[in-house]
């Protein structure tokens, strides 16, 4: 933040309060004088008046430093016509001396923290809108001691000294830089917003009843004191408790408002002002001296330029940026001194001249209120906070109508992504059956039967009988199921005369309709016996076919448990798809082993997610056991999210404390979609807690460890690469547990703002979590966040060998090979990541399309590389070949020519093909080995399964794919503009 900034505005602040020290207590002491306490309730109704037309006319009006800066200047030019005509002793000039006072202090306030609330983000407003005040408040006592030099029998020179120094003032105030280029919204948005907008709405009960407080608690002072003193002595009490006023606001803004509002929040310290003007209020009912009215007077004035005007500046940040202005136009200027109305009306129908104690009682009630409000405003402030955390909600504008019409398209892709688009937006599709039905393509067909089942269709089971004899497979066997769903009267005689049908599929099909149906169905028990005999020596169709009619019928565990062992994946997939269909639970055991299977991995985590909740006790246990494979576990928290159940999620959050990091972060990961999925779900808060401390310990750890090794190694080192991103992923799951206590979303873009956000965005996120998070939660987050300078309690060489040993496999092995490197003792520890894959995961590390993945993606990428060698000469490939690898050179050297012209050469440490791991293009040159060459090969079929498990992994490629294009682009745009040459092409 500039320094000057807010030196500037604090004295802006000195000059502008100095002047309402010297207006106020002058115009008060001219109307009691003259026109008695009985006065005031029509000077506060005259008042609010005023200052709700000025509102309106500026809410109407462009923020711009003209219109602003007139509007003072013309109402300071009033003030002094004013005073002028006090001084000539009218009474009439008293009462527009005091209302056109009120007016130039309200909008000079107005324009100034419009101003400031625009140069300052929510955080650092938090800290710098109170020392503004503080500093601020010297103008106070400056004025009132001023005063007491100026004032004499008549009060118009104190409002000649005030008008000047509001001059001065405005002056100097301008619109904010960011309301300058648009036009200021009409008095119908704020109105709307008000209105429309519960935050808005509650924000403006709690300045009315707040306004209304002070305004009654000002009246019982100034009542009091003009039943005892004439003007001259009013004026000088009135100056001497702005300059006692302006000394109290000094000392609570430096040592005491910033450390309220960190401390307990802005809401809950605002709430400490009606109940502190309650207990004041008390007190004068009990007294008929001048002393508590005075200290009520004292503490009104000190919430009032103090407490209030920054704790209310501070709740207009969450509000959208272009209605903030005229929202403050309209609750400061209008709400605001509406108060002043309210209070004006209350006392004139009660009693106007103050006598009693009916005055102090009337606060003590309004205090009372006043509490109940503010309190309300809590939770509207927090949703305003998340709404502007989470930020605007991405809306999909399809046209229904268009899609419907696709579903006609003689393209199968263009219909069925129709289907899957009106199913995403929940269009009902029950209406578009038949046209699916009778497209012209087997697949849509297909679907369309299938859609029927799913959807009770009765209306086209016609239209499905006719597809029983389709010339395609797929759309008879789809059909054959869903006419035993939507027609079981006539389906045991239309499919009875298909089980013996030629094609296979269809056979199995009619048989595990009939005996969906009715288990005792003699023809479709001797069809299945017939089947069943010698399945397993038959065709793989055959077999694919046999096991998913297993999966439809009960009672052949057996069988399947054969088909998990057959030689083909397709049948072991079909098979795995089958016990999850039958809820055949005594085989959910063998499915586990598949989870580390790359053809079988997918099937084996649906199959686990349909058996339900009650193999999550199995998973569990697999999950802790760190026996089994990483590779497997890895996969677990995947189905434990897919069961989506209690059950489930207590698994995650209960898994084993000490673990691998990159299962941690699964886990982490797991979790925190599940608790979107199931936002009713139940979580113990003091696992949550532990596993939340457990965080900050490891993120201390690494910070730690970060700072003995920092010095001694290159930044890029990979060993350093890897602790920054454990001490990245430690913060993220930090988050996601926060997010399983408050709201999942806007705990993660919280933490997206505070991790990448602009300053001010950073600001409204950490807000966020100071006013949503219990103290403790709080603690721990400010930990992760603000951890300070990290001191390493280690050599650098006992820091490796500590981390050798850790649970973390990737950190391990990487601080083994540093260890190595330096001739350090180690101890030998059983590793997942062998030697062969570290010196891949060194050369695949230094590519420029890896440059953004993650260590442990990096790691997977390097275990599924392979080794392949040319000689000199050697062409590696084709322009016009498929785009099926990714080559990276480890020894050697190659060219890239295309037509016969070079294009490139390369050497050890770069890559080419790169492209085609992503789109699968032909190639576009030749590339010929120049010398010995040794490659690290990665398939793109392999890379592609791998994001499709580590969707993680296609973010870093795609931003370093990215900052290449931005590079190539800005390469062409310089060779055209300074030698017309234009850039090669890549290999």
């Amino acid at each position: 933040m500039s320094r000057l900034r807010w030196l500037s505005a604090a004295a802006f602040q000195a000059l502008f309060i100095a002047a309402v020290a010297l207006a106020k207590p002058a115009a008060s002491a001219a109307v009691l004088s003259r026109l008695g306490a009985q006065a005031l309730p029509w000077l506060y109704a005259a008042a609010a008046l005023g200052t709700s037309a000025v509102a309106l006319w500026a809410a109407r009006r462009s923020a711009s430093s003209w219109s602003t800066r007139t509007l003072s200047l013309v109402l300071v030019f009033l003030v002094l016509l004013a005073a002028a005509a006090l001084e000539w002793g009218s009474a009439w000039a008293a009462v527009a001396a005091w209302v056109l006072a009120e007016l130039s202090a309200t909008q000079l306030a107005l324009s100034f923290w419009a101003e400031q609330a625009e140069h300052f983000d929510a955080r650092e407003a938090k800290s710098v809108f109170p020392r503004v005040n503080g500093i601020g408040m010297a103008g106070a006592i400056a004025g009132g001691l001023l005063a007491q030099l100026v004032h004499g029998p008549h009060t118009a020179p104190l409002l000649m000294a005030a008008a000047g120094a509001f001059l001065v003032a405005a002056s100097r105030v301008v619109a904010p830089p960011a309301l300058l280029t648009a036009p200021g919204a009409a008095v119908v948005a704020p109105w709307s917003e008000v209105t429309g907008r519960p935050y808005v709405r509650a924000l403006g009960w709690a300045v009315l009843t707040l306004a209304v407080l002070g305004a009654l608690a000002d009246f019982v002072f100034r009542a009091r004191s003009a039943s005892a003193l004439d003007e001259a002595q009013l004026a000088s009490l009135f100056a001497w408790s702005q300059a006692a006023t302006g000394l109290l606001c000094v000392g609570l803004q430096v040592l005491l408002t910033e450390r309220l509002f960190r401390a307990l929040g802005i809401v809950r310290a605002l709430l400490l002002v009606p109940l502190v003007l309650t207990l004041a209020a008390a007190s004068c009912v009990v007294s008929t001296g001048l002393e508590a009215p005075f200290v009520l007077k004292l503490l009104e004035g000190a919430a009032t330029m103090s407490l209030l005007p920054v704790g209310f500046q501070l709740l207009y940040a969450p509000l959208p940026d272009g209605t903030r202005h005229a929202t403050r136009q309209v609750v400061d200027g209008m709400v605001r001194k509406g108060g002043l109305a309210v209070a004006g009306f209350a006392l004139l129908s009660v009693r106007g001249d103050g006598a009693g104690p009916w005055p102090p009682l009337l606060v003590v009630a309004l205090g009372l209120v006043a509490a109940a409000v503010v309190r309300r405003l809590q939770p509207h402030y927090l949703a305003a906070l998340e709404e502007r955390v989470a930020g605007a909600r991405a809306t999909v504008d399809a046209d229904e109508g268009l899609w419907v019409e696709a579903l006609r398209a003689p393209s199968p892709e263009r219909a069925l992504r129709a289907v899957d688009l009106l199913s995403a937006l929940a269009v009902p599709l029950r209406p578009h059956v038949a046209t699916l039905l009778a497209h012209p393509h087997e697949r849509v067909r297909e679907r369309g039967a299938r859609l029927a089942r799913e959807q009770r269709a009765t209306e086209v089971v016609g239209p499905l009988e006719q597809l029983l004899s389709d010339p395609a497979r797929r759309p008879r066997v789809e059909a054959c199921w869903s006419i035993a769903a939507l027609s079981p009267a006539r389906a045991p005689e239309l499919l009875a005369r298909l089980l013996d049908d030629g094609d296979v599929g269809v056979r199995c099909a009619s048989i595990g309709a009939l005996l969906g149906l009715d288990g005792r169905h003699p023809g479709a028990l001797a069809a299945l016996r017939r089947t069943l005999t010698g399945w397993q020596a038959a065709p793989v169709p055959t077999r694919r076919e046999v096991a998913r009619l297993l999966g439809r019928v009960p009672g052949h565990g057996g069988e399947l448990a054969r088909a998990l062992e057959d030689e083909d994946p397709s049948v072991r997939q079909v098979a795995i798809h089958a016990i999850g269909e039958v809820r055949a639970l005594e085989l959910a055991p063998r499915l586990l082993r598949f989870l580390a299977q790359r053809d079988e991995r997918r099937a084996a985590r649906e199959a686990l997610s349909a058996l339900g909740d009650p193999v999550v006790p199995m998973l569990a246990m697999a999950l802790d056991d760190r026996s089994r494979a990483l590779g497997l576990r890895l996969q677990l928290p995947r189905v434990l999210r897919h069961l989506k159940t209690q059950r489930a999620l207590d698994a995650l959050l209960f898994s084993n404390a000490r673990d691998d990091a990159a299962l941690h972060y699964r886990v982490g990961l797991a979790l925190a979609r599940l608790r979107e999925e199931l936002p009713g779900a139940e979580i113990d808060r003091a696992q949550l807690e532990a596993a939340l401390e457990r965080r900050v310990e490891a993120h201390g750890l690494l910070g730690k460890a970060l700072a003995a090794l920092d010095g001694a190694l290159d930044r890029r080192h990979l060993l350093l690469r890897v602790l920054r991103e454990r001490q990245d992923q430690s913060t993220e799951i930090a988050f996601w547990l926060l997010g399983l206590a408050h709201d999942m979303r806007l705990m993660r873009r919280a933490h997206t703002h505070l991790l990448r956000g602009e300053p001010r965005e950073r600001a409204y996120a950490l807000e966020l979590l100071e006013n949503a998070l219990t103290p403790r939660q709080l603690e721990l987050a400010r930990a992760l966040l603000e951890p300070g300078v990290a001191r390493g309690d280690r050599s650098f060489e006992g820091t490796v060998l500590a981390l050798s040993t850790a649970d973390d496999r990737t950190l391990s092995a990487l601080a083994r090979h540093e260890a190595r490197t330096r001739g350090l003792s180690i101890t030998q520890v059983e590793a997942d990541v062998s030697q062969q894959t570290m010196q891949r995961l060194f050369a695949l590390e230094r590519v420029e399309i890896f440059a953004r993945t993650g260590v442990d993606d990096l790691v997977a990428l390097a275990a599924l590389a392979r080794e392949r060698r040319f000689a000199a000469g050697e062409r590696i490939y084709r322009a016009g070949d498929p785009g099926d690898a990714l080559f990276v050179i480890s020894e050697g050297a190659v060219e890239a020519r295309r037509d016969g012209e070079l294009v490139m050469a390369l050497r050890a440490g770069e890559a080419f093909g790169d492209l085609s791991l992503l789109d699968g293009s032909p190639r576009l040159t030749d590339i010929v080995a120049t010398e010995a060459l040794t490659t690290l090969v990665i398939d793109r079929r392999d890379f592609l399964d791998l994001v499709a498990d580590r969707p993680e992994l296609l973010g870093g490629v795609l931003q370093a794919l990215a900052r290449q294009l931005k590079t190539v682009v800005v390469d062409l745009a310089q060779a055209r503009r300074h030698t017309g040459e234009t850039a090669l092409a890549q290999p």
